[in-house]
């Protein structure tokens, strides 16, 4: 199973990117958490995860939410900064496959 996530919001008033990125990235993390909760599956069944960044200056942020959602379960990682993200206002967007037994 793939899914894929990222969390539109609007840009904060104060401009506090850090804390935007990782607010996105804990969102995204939770929709796909909940998506797999559909299937009967959790983020232990996660082997594999795609980080797409704006700006690594992000980075520290988010590998924090990554790293608490994923708990001891430790996902192979990618990151890879990229130009843009749809929406604009995206700051974050994560990739996870999980593999799931029947």
């Amino acid at each position: 199973m793939e899914t894929k996530s990222s969390f539109p919001v609007q840009r904060p008033a104060h401009r506090n990117w850090a804390a935007m990125a990782m607010w996105q990235a804990k969102a995204a993390l939770a929709i796909i958490a909940g998506t797999l909760a559909k299937t009967g599956a959790g983020m232990q069944h996660v082997v594999r995860t795609a980080v797409y960044v704006i700006d690594m200056a992000d980075i520290q942020h988010i590998a924090r939410a990554h790293s608490e959602a994923f708990d001891q379960v430790r996902p192979v990682s990618t990151l890879v900064q990229v130009g843009a993200l749809t929406p604009a206002s995206a700051r974050v967007e994560i990739e996870a496959t999980a593999i799931i037994y029947d």
